[in-house]
């Protein structure tokens, strides 16, 4: 007699509405590449992370820039550390030297934004575009 399966999962087992904080990194470092014609390009890099005892932080997502005509020179921008949760995220940001935090999708956003009109960030930028060769048409 065959054994009938039982599903005792629920059926919307957790799906969520919210764009998780790697999607919108990924959206942004392909945008810097279409912005610089490819002169740069944004590459984020995900590894998991252990917090102290306490404090869960599996996820870290590195935000890079690459200039392929400096020979795949890379310069990480930031990082965004986060939990299973999604949010809050907090964000260190290096040529700043600075650590943000945002407890929603909404006010990453703003972050990121803030982030990348740094004079610090267009500095970099436009020291790496310059040295790849890049001039504006």
């Amino acid at each position: 007699m065959a054994e009938s399966t039982r599903d005792l999962w629920p059926p919307d087992l957790g799906v969520s509405s919210l764009v998780p904080p790697l999607a919108i990194l990924r959206e942004q470092a392909a945008l810097l590449s279409q912005k610089t014609k490819g002169f740069l390009e944004g590459e984020v890099v995900t590894r998991a992370e252990r917090g102290p005892r306490n404090k869960a932080e599996p996820f870290l997502h590195e935000f890079r820039i690459r200039a392929p005509a400096l020979g795949d020179y890379r310069y990480e921008l930031f990082d965004v550390r986060h939990d299973f949760e999604l949010y809050p995220v907090v964000v260190r940001v290096y040529p700043a030297d600075i650590e943000l935090e945002a407890d929603c999708e909404d006010k990453f956003l703003e972050l990121l934004k803030q982030i990348f009109s740094y004079d610090s960030t267009r500095r970099v930028i436009g020291a790496l575009l310059a040295n790849s060769g890049f001039q504006e048409k």
